[in-house]
């Protein structure tokens, strides 16, 4: 009985040391390769625009004014050359050309210039019932006969005596046309306080800058 109970516990001993054995390294399964897993690399600078430079707008040439030579005025809403709407008429007398006229005796109001070759003239005036130093209401230019051969005043954009309705027109798309109070063969084509007059030969023969709502038929009368 003592030789069975020895046999038994060696067999136990072989059948545990048997089922515990470690697989051989033939016996496993082949492992999965696993990539290394490498540092994302940073990415590359994004390289900043190149400013484009600046570019300064080269100003709008604009046209000489001599105050004693008309053809080189400018009109515009607020006068014509040296003159402005409002200011004394002591100071527009100082400022209109040479050889300019002003009669106290008939009427004192008003003063006006003639081209040397008399194509046109050019006026200025102010309310009769005001004294030498009322204010400018009116300067305007007109031509003495063919009103294209009258270079006086021009607008920045070159209309004035002796250009056409379509000339005006195609420069101020909103002119409205204003009839005479008392020759309905006179038109004129309001622009603020511009207006631009022609009669039945649509050639604008006279500009006319005035605080009134329109040009007066007669300048002295």
């Amino acid at each position: 009985m003592r030789l069975s109970a020895s046999a038994a516990v060696l067999l136990i001993a072989v059948v545990a040391v048997t089922g515990c054995a470690s697989p051989s390294a033939t016996d496993a399964e082949p492992s999965a390769s696993v990539p290394s897993a490498s540092a994302p690399s940073a990415p590359s600078p994004t390289p900043s625009p190149t400013p484009t430079p600046t570019r300064t707008p080269t100003p709008t040439p604009t046209r000489s004014e001599d105050p004693d030579d008309p053809a080189t005025w400018v009109i515009t809403e607020a006068g014509m050359g040296p003159i402005a709407l409002g200011m004394p008429f002591s100071d527009a007398l100082t400022s209109m050309p040479s050889g300019t006229t002003n009669d106290p005796d008939l009427c004192g109001w008003l003063a006006w210039w003639s081209a040397p070759a008399r194509e046109y003239n050019v006026y200025t005036a102010r309310p009769g019932n005001t004294s030498d130093d009322g204010p400018v209401s009116l300067v305007a230019t007109e031509a003495w006969g063919d009103p294209t051969a009258a270079i006086g005043p021009r607008t920045a954009s070159g209309v004035g005596v002796g250009s056409t309705v379509e000339d005006v027109r195609a420069e101020y798309p909103d002119a409205v046309e204003v009839a005479d109070s008392i020759d309905s063969s006179i038109v004129h084509l309001q622009v603020g306080q511009m207006f631009f007059t022609y009669r039945e030969d649509p050639v604008i023969s006279s500009v006319t800058v005035t605080m009134a709502e329109a040009p007066p038929y007669e300048l002295c009368g």
